[in-house]
């Protein structure tokens, strides 16, 4: 396993603050309970280079398919040791998808939930190379994957995520055609511009949605963040929304960077006209 030299530096890490409570449940078996309840169908399919975590549900056969892809979680024990672990505490893209639209995938990123380590799975992956081309990739393989075992092939999709998460799904519509709206949560769009605000270390290896050509203007775009973030700023991205004029942002106040986006989200997905998806299903 490739180490990660040891020096003193504040790091790239978006993750949640969690207080763990003695003899709670492993964060996969969450994960599976969370699915249970909604009637979400599990399986682990094998992306270009990595295993991914899915979850799978049904829904109207004229709907788009929503696509949902989870936070940075833990990358980092500290701000010298990265985490044996990177799995969220919180699953709030699985929640949120639970209390979404159907169809919907839920697409576990390469090494989280470690029931599915593979032999390439080092802490590069889930720290500085979290949006790397390998993980992209693979996280697009993993897709195709799920949706062809469940007849969903060629279907519009909207991809959603929160924080990494939602700058995975931006990286990720660069290679799915069939991609007619992007939702995010809390995501930076600008990950050298996001670390140098926070003071941590560049992502090296990373690909930057900024840097990218524009996605075409086709799909709908809605970037959520929240007015008391910490973490990630409410203006991140200025040369990303400076290439996409009809990529919408909205700030809402009273939203931080947690699980208040799980209620926020149950919202939008009740509210008609709230999400950019009509044009999907045209």
């Amino acid at each position: 396993m490739q180490a990660i030299p040891l020096f003193p530096m504040r790091v790239a890490a978006l993750c949640l603050a969690v207080v763990f409570a003695a003899g709670c449940a492993s964060v996969a078996r969450r994960g599976d309970e969370i699915a249970s309840a909604a009637g979400f169908t599990k399986e682990v399919v094998q992306g270009a280079r990595f295993r991914h975590v899915t979850y799978a549900s049904r829904g109207t056969a004229a709907s788009p398919v929503w696509v949902y892809i989870e936070g940075d979680g833990i990358p980092w024990r500290n701000e010298f040791i990265p985490s044996a672990d990177p799995t969220p505490r919180i699953l709030i893209a699985l929640e949120a998808m639970a209390a979404g639209r159907r169809p919907a995938l839920y697409l576990g990123r390469p090494c989280y939930f470690d029931v599915n380590r593979d032999a390439g799975c080092e802490p590069l992956v889930w720290t500085h190379r979290r949006f790397a081309p390998e993980v992209i990739d693979s996280m697009v393989a993993a897709l195709r994957v799920r949706l062809g075992n469940e007849g969903l092939d060629g279907r519009p999709l909207v991809l959603v995520g929160f924080s990494g998460g939602g700058t995975l799904a931006t990286l990720m519509a660069h290679k799915l055609v069939q991609t007619c709206a992007l939702i995010t949560m809390a995501s930076p769009l600008d990950i050298d511009e996001w670390a140098g605000e926070r003071g941590y270390s560049p992502l090296d290896g990373s690909v930057d949605p900024a840097k990218l050509p524009p996605l075409p203007s086709r799909v709908r775009q809605l970037h959520l963040r929240g007015g008391r973030d910490g973490v990630v700023a409410a203006a991140n991205g200025a040369a990303y929304f400076s290439k996409q004029p009809d990529a919408q942002l909205r700030v809402i106040d009273a939203a931080d960077h947690a699980a208040i986006w799980i209620s926020l989200w149950r919202d939008l997905a009740a509210s008609p006209g709230a999400l950019p998806d009509r044009e999907c299903a045209r």
